[in-house]
Parts: C-alpha cells; structure tokens; sequence
C-alpha cells in the first residue's frame, strides 16, 4: 500500500521525477568518464635463458648456470639501458615506464631508477619482472592503457632485452658459440581488465541518483501534505455550537412559547363559553379562536422569515 501511494506521489510530480533522471544520467556519464581514465590491459609472456647448443634435451648437462643467469637477467631487464631498448622494441617511451624487478630474498625488489633527464616521469606503462629460483625462466608482466600498448610491451620486454644483451656480447667479443640465448615462450597474451566494470559503476551511480533523487521528492511531497492538513484543521471549528446558545433560537423559542400559552388562553375561553351558554354559541367562538391561531401563525412567520434570509 505504500509503495503504491508513493508511486502516486511519484507520478504527481512527474516532471520533477524526470529533471531528477536527467541529473542522474548527467553523473553517471561523468562518472563513467572519470573511471575511463583508470582502465588498463595487462599482458604476460614468458623467456627462456638458452645457449646455441640447447642444453634442455641434453640430460648430461645441468640447467644449473642458465637459471642462475636467469635470476641476474631478471633484475637486469628492470635497468634503464635494458629499458631503453625495450621502449625501443614496443615502440614506446622508455621514460614512462615503470619496471619492477623480482623480490629479493630479504623482500625487497628492484625497482628502476630514474633517468637523470627527467627527475619526476610520468609512467604511463608497467613492468613486472618475476623469476622462478628453480628455473632457467623469466616471467613478463606488462600493463598499459589499451591491450595493444601492454602486449607491445610485454613483447618487446623479451626482444628489446635480448637485443640489449647482444649488444654487451658484441662489445666483449664473446665468440658466437658461446654466447647466451634469449628465447620468448610464445607470443604475449593481454586483455583489458574487466572492460565493462566502468559501465557497471556508472550505472550504479545513476541509479542511487535517481533514488536520493525520488527520496527527497517524496519528503517534499509529505511535508507538503502535512501543511495543507494542518491549515484545513486551523480553518475548521473545533466544535459545533450548540443551538441553544444561538440568540436566534433563544428568540424563536420565546415567540413560539408565547404562541402556544395564547392559544391555550383561546382554548379556555372557549371552553368557558361553551359551558355557561351550552352549545348556542359554540360555532361563533370557534370561528373566533381559529381566526387568532391564523393571525398568530402568520406573525411567528414573519418574525422568523429575515434569520432564514
């Protein structure tokens, strides 16, 4: 029953309802606009650290020496000459983007540093860098803005550090045979995270609007009611008057008492006659008395006439 009277209340003041509604769609669309700007796509790849004689179907040799080099080639990719060439590779500026190496054994990761260029860059992209102690691989995570931007990134985190790494072993002329190979485990896959979780907020929000917004119309629409009751009870008598203090009908009451003793006199005195002269002059008194009780009738008539205008 009361969702039904505040439906009707509602519908009332439609108009209001519907100014409401378009205040409520105007916030979720800044809302959703604002949660734009915090949506992201993340992508993963992985490495391999290898030789040109690949030792991983050899099982005479050990893994050992590659995954120790794993672990150094780890922290070495989160370094700003490796993040050169990884920008260099996902064609992105290396100077927006935040690398984090692995933990340390004390918990504490390495992280890279800032470029002497620019004290205080804005990081647009992300990459984690984790390694597994047990083996000879590095695990690539990238984050961007779109899903294109991360899986460049996490892509060119293997090429661009292989190319990085080539360069240092052309400098120290490692002959060929003996130099170390960066393998990529399969292209990057990426996506973005939770798409639709902005359209989901926004139209949350747009929905709480609308009901704060229904809230107040609804105490408005009470109150409202509430005033219009009161001044109805403030207009309207507290009680009825009782007649008999109404002058009016304290003056009907005696013309009407003075009425009946008159014909009570009438009454007597023609029963007088009619008993001292008997029935001979019984028709003459009568028509006497009826012609007083007409002339007394029509002066209670008159006098009650102007109170009824």
């Amino acid at each position: 029953m009361e969702i039904a009277q505040a439906l009707h209340s509602l519908w009332r003041r439609k108009f209001l309802v519907a100014f409401g509604l378009v205040v409520a769609l105007a916030v979720g669309f800044l809302a959703l606009k604002s949660l734009k700007k915090d949506e992201y796509a993340t992508a993963q790849t992985q490495m391999i650290v290898d030789s040109p004689k690949s030792p991983l179907g050899n099982t005479g040799t050990s893994l050992d020496p590659f995954t120790a080099r794993a672990s150094v080639f780890a922290d070495l990719m989160v370094s700003h000459p490796a993040l050169v060439e990884i920008g260099a590779a996902a064609h992105l500026d290396p100077n927006q983007i935040a690398a984090t190496g692995p933990a340390n054994p004390d918990g504490t990761t390495t992280v890279s540093p800032i470029p002497p260029s620019s004290a205080q860059p804005v990081t647009k992209y992300k990459l984690f860098v984790d390694q597994d102690p047990t083996l000879p691989t590095v695990n690539v995570y990238a984050e961007a803005p779109t899903t294109d931007q991360a899986v460049a990134l996490a892509n060119g985190a293997v090429t661009g550090f292989a190319t990085y790494l080539n360069g240092i072993e052309s400098q120290k002329s490692i002959k060929t045979n003996q130099r170390v190979e960066i393998r990529q485990l399969g292209e990057a896959v990426g996506g973005m995270v939770d798409p639709h979780a902005s359209k989901k907020i926004a139209a949350i929000v747009v929905v709480l609007v609308l009901l704060i917004w229904c809230g107040f119309v609804l105490l408005l629409e009470r109150k409202r009611t509430a005033r219009t009751a009161s001044v109805g009870a403030e207009t309207m008598p507290a009680t009825v008057p009782d007649p008999e203090d109404d002058p009016r009908y304290a003056v009907r009451t005696s013309e009407w008492s003075a009425e009946a003793g008159s014909e009570l006199e009438l009454d007597a005195v023609g029963n007088g006659a009619g008993n001292g002269n008997g029935h001979r002059d019984g028709n003459g008194h009568a028509a006497d008395r009826d012609a007083k009780l007409a002339q007394v009738a029509g002066s209670a008539e008159s006098a009650s006439a102007p109170d009824e205008r």
